[in-house]
């Protein structure tokens, strides 16, 4: 006798049925299971047992309703690691869809039990699944991991962030800090949902913000200076990005040959030094110089980038205050894109969401339920 999964009664078995459960590799071979389980019919929960279907007790070894075992799953989340799904199904014998529907499963179980009571820093950058489609807003807490993750990036995404929090034992009054873009949607967003929170507009993003318009500076001298092309990419480094110093010189002393090319390439570097002051005021003096200087440059391009970065600047020199950056959630995008290789062609949103919070996310697997 077995008791009913859905009473817990003892009932009579009706008949036994044969089930094959996919199994780790035995000596090198390919391991099927094939498990005769029972089947009952309850005559306490479900009626008059012939009008009812009979119902199959899952061994337990296997979760209910699935063709793989525990010790399969355990396997297939070891090879992950190291792996892509392809050669995870391969080397498993599975199919890539078993593989997602394993990983989504146990991802979601163990999302259910995340505990953000300890979040005070959150860092939120966008990604994609797919290049140029389906933009996915990536959050990340100061204990780096990812802790949130949906599909769009307006202001909407940080109202659920918000539930998110509250639904993990975080509390949205307590966030002291956001490292962000310079969008306005995330601050907006921001500002809303989490009222006791400082914005901090990260390094790469108002760095990258003026080197597009100092890269249009450089298209149009291109049309004169062909040779530019050369040294385009170079022009574009952070000086701190050389590992060779006469490299670094040699672009520098070469970018003043092209005229007004080595002029905003001075005002780039200037402002990429903006954080290497030793505190705020002094940081605050030579924002404001930087940008007299590059109004009085001239350039259509450079000039709007600049007028957006002083609207933000107190944003910007916040990080003297809290000298936290989007570094770590840009460290997170690059896994992501990892993630991405991975998943390379088997992959939808959801799917893309779970592997990237399996791998990054730090969650506790466990495959005894």
């Amino acid at each position: 006798m077995f008791p009913c999964p859905k009473c817990g009664t003892f009932c009579k078995v009706h008949q036994y049925e044969k089930r094959y459960y996919s199994h780790p590799r035995i000596m090198m071979m390919s391991t099927v299971l094939m498990i005769r389980v029972p089947k009952l019919r309850c005559l306490v929960c479900e009626g008059y047992p012939q009008a009812i279907r009979p119902m199959t007790i899952s061994p337990p070894m296997a979760r209910p309703d699935v063709s793989y075992t525990r010790l399969m799953e355990q396997e297939v989340f070891q090879l992950i690691e190291d792996m892509c799904i392809s050669s995870v199904a391969k080397n498993t014998g599975l199919t890539c869809r078993i593989v997602f529907q394993m990983i989504c499963y146990r991802v979601k179980q163990a999302l259910v039990l995340m505990d953000l009571s300890d979040v005070r820093i959150l860092y939120v950058d966008e990604t994609s699944s797919k290049k140029g489609h389906n933009y996915i807003t990536v959050v990340s807490d100061q204990n780096k991991r990812i802790i949130f993750m949906c599909e769009g990036k307006d202001s909407k995404t940080m109202d659920k962030l918000k539930d998110w929090l509250l639904e993990h034992n975080g509390d949205p009054e307590r966030i002291e800090w956001v490292s962000c873009d310079l969008g306005e949607a995330y601050p907006s967003g921001v500002r809303r949902n989490f009222p006791n929170t400082v914005i901090i507009y990260d390094h790469f993003h108002v760095s990258k913000l003026f080197n597009d318009a100092f890269d249009t500076l450089i298209s149009e001298e291109m049309r004169v200076h062909a040779n530019l092309t050369k040294i385009r990419k170079k022009l574009l480094m952070h000086p701190s990005s050389f590992e060779d110093l006469r490299e670094r010189d040699r672009i520098a002393s070469t970018a003043d040959d092209f005229g007004r090319v080595g002029q905003g390439y001075r005002l780039k570097n200037v402002l990429g030094s903006i954080y290497d002051y030793p505190d705020k005021q002094t940081a605050e003096v030579y924002l404001d110089l930087w940008y007299a200087d590059v109004l009085r440059f001239g350039h259509k391009e450079m000039n709007r980038a600049a007028e957006s970065i002083m609207q933000r600047k107190e944003g910007i020199l916040a990080w003297y205050d809290n000298p936290i950056s989007n570094g770590y959630a840009e460290g997170i995008n690059s896994m992501i894109q990892t993630t991405k290789r991975i998943a390379f062609g088997h992959s939808n949103v959801e799917n893309f969401m779970m592997l990237a919070y399996l791998r990054n996310g730090n969650l506790e697997i466990v495959f005894d339920r």
